[in-house]
């Protein structure tokens, strides 16, 4: 069939049942058909090079990319912290005033409207706030 096809002498037809036995392939088409798909890949180097330069420009925008959001992320977490110690700082003084009334023998509807005030400040319980600012009365009346 093949040499109706195309022009083969003996010895390439030879070769070409040698390789087919050789490398188990089903017929003489398919050892053909891989022999051209191959030596297009290997004689392609035009596209081969196009393709892995595409694929290097895509995968250095996808880098580009992610740095970006490493970036934003790294500045949104720096501003967290900086937040996280702000409330922190704000939070021991807000409960140092507390304490100070609570030591300074204020009204007890006072010491209950700063905490108030305070609480929803922090977005905590009023109950919390007035036990550590308790907590830390105790401790300087020591």
């Amino acid at each position: 069939m093949i040499k109706t096809l195309i022009n083969f002498d003996e010895e390439d037809l030879e070769i070409i049942r040698y390789f087919t036995f050789k490398h188990k392939f089903g017929s003489r088409s398919e050892f053909i058909r891989w022999l051209v798909r191959n030596y297009y890949k290997t004689n392609d180097y035009d596209t081969e090079l196009k393709e892995i330069e595409d694929s290097i420009e895509k995968l250095n925008s996808q880098l580009i990319e992610l740095n970006k959001k490493k970036e934003e992320l790294k500045s949104i977490e720096i501003a967290v912290t900086i937040e996280r110690e702000n409330k922190e700082k704000k939070l021991k003084e807000a409960v140092s005033l507390i304490s100070n009334k609570i030591l300074s023998n204020k009204p007890e509807f006072e010491i209950n409207d700063c905490a108030r005030y305070w609480a929803i400040h922090f977005d905590m319980p009023i109950e919390r706030l007035l036990t550590l600012a308790k907590i830390e009365a105790d401790s300087s009346k020591l």
